[in-house]
């Protein structure tokens, strides 16, 4: 079975797997700096629509764009399959985690007016385990999309140790650190939604020259 990321009112549709791809080539493409984690983003915000459920709301033409949810579910995968062994690691998670589950609109404010609450408190197994999100169908189907998790996670973790350094060469206070990293977070949530929506956009076949081309020059 061909998984789908969308279809258009006209029919078009366009595979799940190139979405990702696609997404993740831009992402890291806009900028040389932070182009792992940017990719990694990518690659994994679109993965809830592995789900059964989503591909049949896609193909009946039923339903209201938001019913069935799949943004939750590659922050699913960061928290499960990316290892922390220590401070990046669980840095470069929490930005992953927060960029791809709220990468249709509502990223929240991560610090609260001391500086003291940074990033997401993380997942709990019952979110992973409610039926709504189908996890553990997703995590069966992640194979067949060739995502390279773990290189890409690595990728990740080294882009966060290079911006810790100079962040913390400035000598700053912990809550400016922070709020660098407040800064961060809303850097690759902006390169991931530029990617998502341009590829998306440029999969309509009039765009898909453009899409080439675009590519092409990153």
């Amino acid at each position: 079975m061909v998984l789908l990321a969308r279809k258009d009112e006209e029919g078009n549709t366009q595979t799940l797997y190139d979405h990702l791809h696609g997404a993740g080539r831009l992402a890291s493409g806009f900028e040389d700096e932070f182009a792992d984690i940017s990719r990694t983003a990518a690659v994994l915000h679109d993965v809830g629509k592995v789900a059964q459920q989503f591909q049949t709301y896609l193909l009946s033409d039923d339903g209201h764009r938001g019913d069935v949810q799949h943004a939750r579910q590659g922050a699913f995968v960061v928290n499960d399959f990316f290892e922390s062994k220590g401070e990046i690691e669980e840095i470069a998670k929490e930005i992953l985690e927060l960029a791809i589950s709220k990468h249709h609109g509502g990223l929240p404010d991560c610090i609260d007016e001391s500086g003291n609450r940074a990033f997401l408190l993380g997942f709990t197994e019952s979110d992973k385990s409610n039926e709504k999100y189908a996890y553990q169908e997703i995590k069966r189907g992640l194979n067949g999309l060739a995502l390279d998790l773990q290189s890409n996670f690595r990728g990740s973790a080294e882009d966060i140790a290079c911006s810790l350094k100079k962040i913390k060469s400035l000598g700053l206070s912990k809550d400016s650190i922070y709020f660098y990293l407040g800064l961060l977070v809303k850097l690759i949530y902006s390169r991931l939604v530029d990617a998502d929506r341009t590829d998306a956009a440029y999969s309509r076949p009039e765009n898909s020259i453009g899409l080439i081309r675009l590519i092409g020059r990153i």
